[in-house]
């Protein structure tokens, strides 16, 4: 290869990569008496060995272009001596652009950036890190290589890696994946520990371990407080609780309390109570209360086909009956302690009756 050249081209290329026409005019003077100043103590010299119109190699060229790089950059250190380290002046490297250099920080669009590297503009400002070679995944690394945030592009996912792991990824669909690089729903977690007491158990915790918190793991729930047993509420001021078991052969959904398995669709290992203004039949004692007689009850039970203080069967759409268990658990005891009355009043009957039959056979 060969390339030829003249001094004015060369000279030309010297004054472009040290000048821009972004330096300001009185700016222009100081970096002058600066220059006058550092090539006093060691000049310029541009050890061109070739003359106008000469044909050279470019290996010879380079050589010579090296020793200007050299000499550029020592001048661009002296410049930063001689100005302090907060002089600004435009890059020698990039000129005609928005790129400044204030000490040892770089700003784009602006010319005193305030950080290592500063970026401004009077619209939408970014960063775009591109690869060049789908073989090869864009990335920044924080401190060393153990923290980093990179590209995969062979499936556009993004991904944060600490200890030289990946610990989360973000699909292209937005799927987001803790413990998994390949998340089936918006947010998929694999790992952590089954539930305990102790705080920072599981595989996800709400709230302060300190405190109040609610922790998971891949098949419960557990309220707690900074390490004790905390009350869990569900739907406390919401609409409707639902709880389905979806269906197993062989079992039928169910909801169950105090036991891992169940016969039934509600099963209930323990105590049950319940809480309302009223749940006790005892007015039937009362001495205002107004008790209809034995004959009366039948007559009502025989014609609407059920007691009197029992709801009667109520039939939903599909035909299914259901029933208030509450209204039909207390009508049940009304009518029983009803019946008691009624045992003690036929009681009274039945004594009077054989008093009387005791004096007729002493007759």
């Amino acid at each position: 290869m060969e390339i030829k050249i003249t001094n004015n081209d060369r000279l030309t290329g010297v004054v472009r990569t040290i000048f821009n026409r972004r330096t300001a005019p009185f700016f222009l003077a100081l970096v002058f008496f600066c220059v006058m100043a550092v090539l006093a103590a060691e000049p310029l010299v541009i050890p061109f060995n070739f003359k106008s119109g000469a044909v050279i190699s470019s290996s010879q060229m380079n050589a010579n272009f090296e020793q200007v790089k050299a000499k550029i950059n020592w001048l661009d250190g002296q410049l930063a001596t001689a100005l302090g380290d907060g002089a600004v002046w435009a890059s020698s490297t990039f000129p005609d652009t928005d790129i400044y250099y204030l000490g040892d920080r770089v700003g784009i669009g602006t010319d005193d950036p305030t950080s290592l590297l500063h970026l401004y503009n009077t619209a939408d400002v970014g960063i775009n890190i591109e690869s060049g070679n789908m073989n090869y995944d864009p990335y920044l690394i924080f401190g060393d290589s153990a923290v980093k945030l990179w590209a995969n592009l062979a499936d556009n996912s993004l991904k944060f890696d600490t200890g030289g792991s990946t610990r989360m990824t973000i699909l292209e669909d937005g799927n987001v994946g803790i413990g998994t690089e390949n998340p089936d729903v918006k947010l998929n977690i694999f790992g952590g520990s089954g539930l305990s007491l102790p705080d920072g158990t599981g595989s996800l915790v709400i709230g302060d371990v300190a405190d109040g918190n609610m922790a998971f793991d891949t098949n419960e729930i557990q309220a707690r407080f900074n390490a004790t047993p905390a009350d869990l509420y569900l739907q406390e001021r919401g609409g409707n609780l639902y709880m389905v078991r979806s269906y197993v052969a062989g079992t039928p959904p169910a909801v169950i309390i105090g036991s891992p398995s169940a016969t039934a669709s509600l099963q209930v290992f323990g105590p049950i109570y319940q809480s309302s203004t009223l749940i006790h039949p005892d007015y039937v004692f009362d001495g205002d209360y107004k008790l209809e007689n034995i004959e009366e009850h039948a007559a009502y039970m025989w014609e609407n086909r059920h007691l009197k203080s029992v709801p009667p069967a109520q039939r939903m759409e599909n035909g299914e009956s259901r029933m208030n268990y509450g209204d039909t658990m207390m009508g049940m005891l009304e009518e029983l302690e009803k019946a008691h009355i009624y045992i003690q009043q036929l009681n009274e009957k039945i004594q009077k009756l054989e008093d009387r039959l005791a004096e007729t056979e002493q007759d």
